[in-house]
């Protein structure tokens, strides 16, 4: 290679350099500049038609899936509590009024007393506090109720929302629910519809009165015979068919009592005048009696029995006699004797005069109580307990707990909490009618008072369950034969598709469930579906006789049984092995 083939070899490699040189700092440049070009908008573009995009469908939950996914019993607390959280704000969203809310969550029959108290709106609920709930209100809804509220105000200083100030207000008049519903009318001596006394005919077993049937009086109740006493004459009429008939229709002429010296009136010779007063004349006044009554056991009427509104919670009272109607006045002396001393343990004041103490030993107490806001009311007796063999009764009230004055405002779980707190014995006093038991006897037997009156707690009918019949429910029937009746078939493609087809399915069911149903669903029907699911919980837990005393408490669906405390339990009139049962199911000791 010659010298100029040489340099123009080494121009052109220096040519090469420089030019690698350049696109290197160009590159340089690139790198270090900030991305400002116009590919970010696009990028941006493209995220937002992607975007746009349709999610795919969320997969159909089956109520079968996962071994536990009833309720927060079978699952870790603090799992339960989140779960129920986002269901609430969910909620919330869905039903911004009071209204609406109030009636997804099962709560509807409180919106217008909480309205009276200055929570208008939902937002409101984040001030309501326990002592603004001074209205009747069930045990479990009474703890919900509280949760959503301090839920709704975690909910709103986590989202830096200020909580709203609730001008509250303390209603003067009673509420609408408060006041006493209608009741029959108890007639007196001149229609009386009392119990039937001593020696009246009771009805066949089984046998009903005819709808719209008058109901007779009983006559007025006989003294119980003290053993060696020496039994006294029956005002029965003489079953003698010869008694002259007129003498009954004729009003009764005031003649003297024969004096004891007299002798009788021989039963073949007939009766000059009356001996004693008869009991025929008021009677028929009282009762039309059939024409084909002649002999002694048609003369008595037969009774008709009221029927008790709920003998799966209150026992069937009504269908025993009463023992009050067996007793004269003077039978009541001494029954109860004053107790101020002589309970061990148990340091008592003098005993007021309108009170009647009662001693409870070991054993259970065997009576259910209810607050009622103005007095704690028993409402139901154990035919086994102690309270029926100290003779407490339906009606009755507790106001003293050892000496000291139960307050009348005081809730039956508090009360239940401040017994079980005590050592046995414990010494409680009651009163019957406003009076002591003697007292308020004595005025029953005599005629002078009717028996007690007591505001019972709405409890609902534990016969019907989300509309069904519990005598129609059964774990291996098909929705389809049950839902008809309680007009939800058209829930049942939905429920189907989610896996359930029979009522042991819906055991599974939570509320989260029907909100991811693809149809809308009422809120009346919501609360039946729930309550199905928790009758199908507690048949498969072995509790299905318990779902009236569950249900009672404020319990209307599965999850609402993680509100349930023991003192619930306790007050539940329930067998022990029940009550055993259900603390088992919940988790906790008995």
């Amino acid at each position: 290679m010659d010298d100029r083939e040489l340099r123009v070899s080494i121009d052109h490699e220096s040519k090469i350099r420089d030019q690698i040189a350049a696109l290197t700092g160009k590159l340089k440049d690139v790198l270090d500049r900030p991305e400002t070009g116009p590919s970010l908008p696009m990028l941006k573009e493209i995220e937002e038609e992607e975007g746009t995009k349709k999610k795919p469908p969320k997969k159909k939950k089956s109520l079968k899936d996962g071994p536990k996914r009833t309720i927060s019993l079978q699952l870790p607390p603090e799992i339960f509590e989140k779960i129920q959280q986002d269901e609430l704000r969910d909620d919330m969203e869905a039903n911004a009024s009071l209204d609406e809310f109030m009636a997804s969550q099962g709560l509807d029959a409180y919106t217008n007393l909480l309205k009276r108290r200055g929570f208008n709106t939902v937002n409101d609920l984040a001030n309501l506090q326990e002592g603004d709930i001074d209205f009747k209100i069930k045990p479990v809804h009474r703890s919900r109720l509280l949760w959503v509220a301090g839920t709704q105000k975690g909910f709103m200083e986590e989202d830096g929302k200020e909580v709203p100030k609730t001008e509250k207000v303390k209603p003067t008049t009673p509420d609408p629910e408060d006041k006493p519903k209608p009741k029959p009318v108890r007639k007196t001596a001149a229609g009386a519809a009392r119990r039937p006394g001593p020696g009246q005919r009771k009805p066949a077993p089984g046998k009903k009165p005819p709808p719209g049937a008058k109901r007779p009086a009983p006559s007025k109740p006989q003294p119980r015979p003290r053993p060696g006493a020496k039994p006294a004459p029956t005002k029965k009429p003489t079953s003698k068919a010869t008694a002259p008939p007129p003498a009954a229709a004729e009003p009764p002429k005031p003649t003297p009592k024969p004096s004891k010296a007299e002798a009788p009136v021989e039963p073949d010779a007939p009766p000059p005048a009356p001996v004693e007063p008869q009991v025929a004349e008021p009677v028929e006044e009282l009762v039309d009696l059939p024409p084909e009554v002649e002999g002694e056991d048609e003369y008595l009427p037969e009774p008709q029995h009221a029927e008790v509104e709920d003998p799966g919670l209150h026992g069937d009272i009504l269908e025993e006699d009463n023992p009050h109607m067996h007793k004269m006045a003077d039978d009541y002396e001494d029954d109860y004797p004053i107790i101020e001393n002589g309970v061990p343990g148990v340091d008592l004041p003098p005993q007021p005069e309108n009170i009647t103490r009662l001693v409870f030993g070991s054993g259970p107490f065997g009576i259910t109580v209810y607050g009622t806001g103005n007095g704690l009311v028993v409402t139901h007796v154990e035919p086994e307990g102690s309270g029926a063999e100290l003779r407490v009764e339906v009606g009755d009230h507790v106001v003293e707990l050892n000496g000291v004055e139960v307050p009348p405002s005081i809730s039956d779980r508090e009360f239940v909490e401040q017994l079980m707190s005590k050592s046995r014995p414990v010494v409680l006093g009651f009163t019957r009618n406003g009076k002591d038991f003697a007292t308020a006897n004595a005025e029953l037997a005599g005629g002078v008072t009717a028996p007690p009156e007591f505001e019972e707690p709405e409890i609902p009918e534990p016969y019907t369950v989300g509309g069904i019949s519990m005598d129609e429910i059964d774990p291996d029937k098909n929705l389809a034969d049950l839902f008809p009746s309680a007009g939800l078939e058209m829930y049942l493609d939905a429920l189907k598709e989610m896996g359930a087809e029979k009522m042991e399915d819906l055991a599974y069911l939570r509320r989260s469930d029907l909100m991811d149903l693809d149809i809308d669903i009422a809120p009346a029907d919501k609360k039946k579906l729930l309550e199905l699911g928790l009758v199908a919980f507690l048949t498969k837990e072995g509790l299905a006789d318990c779902v009236a005393y569950i249900r009672s408490v404020g319990v209307d669906m599965v999850d609402d049984l993680v509100y349930l405390k023991q003192s619930d339990v306790a007050l539940m009139d329930l067998k022990q092995e029940y009550k055993d049962r259900l603390m088992d199911v919940l988790g906790r000791d008995s």
